[in-house]
């Protein structure tokens, strides 16, 4: 289900060329970024940054076989 909802240009602007440097379109972008944010504010002592991480991670193909590394510099 899809669903219409209004953004600022800033924003979609920011979608587009933040989503055209991770290869995503600009509704992927702000989707992540909504994942991000929900994750975050769930999870409050984690950083955004390990959360974004953790995402891209679970994203990428089993097969690909990269081994996880934050760009976190706050040990846990």
């Amino acid at each position: 289900m899809s669903v219409e909802v209004t953004l600022s240009n800033e924003l979609y602007e920011s979608a587009v060329i933040e989503g055209n440097l991770h290869d995503r379109t600009a509704q992927e972008q702000i989707e992540f970024w909504i994942k991000v944010g929900r994750t975050a504010i769930a999870n409050p002592d984690l950083s955004a940054l390990f959360i974004a991480d953790v995402l891209i991670s679970l994203a990428e193909p089993r097969e690909q076989g990269v081994i996880f590394s934050s760009r976190s510099n706050n040990p846990l």
